[in-house]
């Protein structure tokens, strides 16, 4: 199954781990696209293509939470995952669809976001005739380019 994910993620060290540890999980076959701003996020959301969304929920100089709060009103299907520096912090935040604490780990991410990948390959297998998901397999599937991290 291919995924289209976006990292909102101001540590451009922490979009690199997260990327790392999402493909060793071999859950899905990731195409990545990386925001480091609130601004950059909006800049490069694709509604049509991005599968998941990725937020940090302490950024700095930004508002992680908003960002993502923007992106549920303009695609409410889409899942957004919460990216927490402990696990209690996501406890507070109902809407969202998962939430990973760091430090991560392969079977971490696995465990955390396992039921969240088999929904979407659930969800695109039970109608098999209908239009694919956004950058899930099929016609729409997102475009091999990468856009520069920023």
């Amino acid at each position: 199954m291919r995924i289209s994910a976006l990292i909102i993620d101001d540590s451009r060290l922490m979009r690199r781990m997260l990327i790392r540890i999402l493909r060793e999980s071999r859950l899905a076959e990731f195409r990545f696209v990386e925001a480091a701003t609130e601004a950059d996020a909006m800049a490069l959301f694709d509604p049509a293509g991005t599968n998941v969304v990725f937020v940090d929920a302490h950024m700095p100089n930004d508002n992680g939470i908003r960002a993502a709060g923007h992106l549920r009103a303009m695609v409410p299907h889409v899942p957004l995952v919460l990216v927490v520096s402990e696990a209690a912090d996501g406890a507070l935040l109902p809407s969202w669809d998962a939430c990973l604490a760091k430090p991560f780990t392969v079977d971490g991410v696995r465990e955390t976001l396992g039921p969240l990948f088999a929904e979407i390959a659930r969800l695109r297998d039970s109608h098999p005739h209908a239009q694919p998901l956004p950058g899930v397999g099929g016609s729409n599937a997102p475009r091999e380019e990468e856009r520069p991290p920023t």
